[in-house]
């Protein structure tokens, strides 16, 4: 398991970077056309979207395993050891339990979108199943890395 969740989340962050790029690439073109060419890109917005969507939510396994998600410990590092242990477990099944409901949500969307065949209302009419994708598949990641540090980190 831990083996799978490294993969997932070091080939999600590849991706999310691969996102980034692009979408810095695309975003200087559009500039760099609008402004010197009096030419402006009409689809570099729609595709900034989903280049950042899919950055965003391939990025969150990697972000989880590096603990670099924001974390209020305020309380927690007041309690004794023992207990934040405990109680940070359970709240890793809480987040789990509530990354698996937002899985199910996105997957259900992209259900909807798939059978429908909903296209956005935007010049380049892009099929919305194929960014709305990228979350089931960036939530997947991180469900693979929540189960991976409850595995490993239980007490």
């Amino acid at each position: 398991m831990d083996k799978i969740a490294k993969y997932a989340s070091g080939g999600g962050l590849a991706v999310a970077c691969a996102f980034i790029a692009l979408l810095t690439g695309l975003v200087t073109v559009a500039v760099i056309s609008r402004y010197a060419f009096n030419a402006p890109l009409l689809f570099s917005d729609e595709i900034s979207g989903y280049l950042l969507l899919g950055s965003v939510f391939f990025g969150l396994g990697y972000t989880m395993r590096v603990e670099g998600h924001i974390r209020v410990e305020m309380v927690i590092r007041r309690l004794p050891a023992k207990v934040q242990k405990y109680l940070t477990e359970w709240l890793r099944v809480v987040f789990l339990l509530y990354v698996l409901l937002l899985l199910a949500g996105t997957t259900v969307v992209v259900w909807s979108y798939y059978t429908v065949g909903t296209e956005a209302f935007t010049l380049l009419r892009t099929p919305l199943v194929w960014p709305a994708l990228l979350m089931p598949i960036g939530l997947l990641i991180l469900v693979l890395e929540v189960i991976r540090q409850i595995r490993y980190r239980s007490p």
